[in-house]
């Protein structure tokens, strides 16, 4: 069971409410603030802002992503991931670039998008 807008464009913002819990996967175009609970996979083209109350429970894929509140599940970020000093974090990420404030909390592993593999140095 999932949701997906027809008619929702790029600049449009979908906010979901403390209180409201949504199960099942979550499909966006438009940016999105969650305040409430998603318990399935969520996926974005541009960014998702978990509120203080946010709180999801599976896999994130989105252009840019900011934590203020509880991700348990592995985030895939193509560009900017934001971990807030009130965000905590379980499971692996895959970014491009990130900040992590301190006082978040992480647990899990990370790697980043893009990156050359290191070559020897020359001796």
């Amino acid at each position: 069971m999932g949701n997906k807008a027809e008619n929702e464009g790029p600049n449009s913002v979908n906010i979901v409410g403390n209180g409201t819990v949504i199960h099942g996967d979550v499909e966006s175009n438009g940016d999105f603030h969650l305040d409430g609970t998603v318990l399935g996979r969520f996926s974005s083209k541009l960014k998702v802002v978990i509120g203080p109350t946010g709180y999801i429970e599976g896999d994130i894929e989105c252009k840019d992503c900011e934590v203020f509140g509880k991700v348990k599940g592995n985030i895939l970020a193509h560009e900017h991931l934001v971990m807030r000093e009130t965000s905590e974090v379980c499971g692996d990420i895959r970014i491009n670039r990130i900040t992590i404030e301190p006082g978040a909390l992480y647990t899990g592993h990370c790697s980043m998008l893009n990156v050359q593999n290191a070559s020897e140095p020359e001796q």
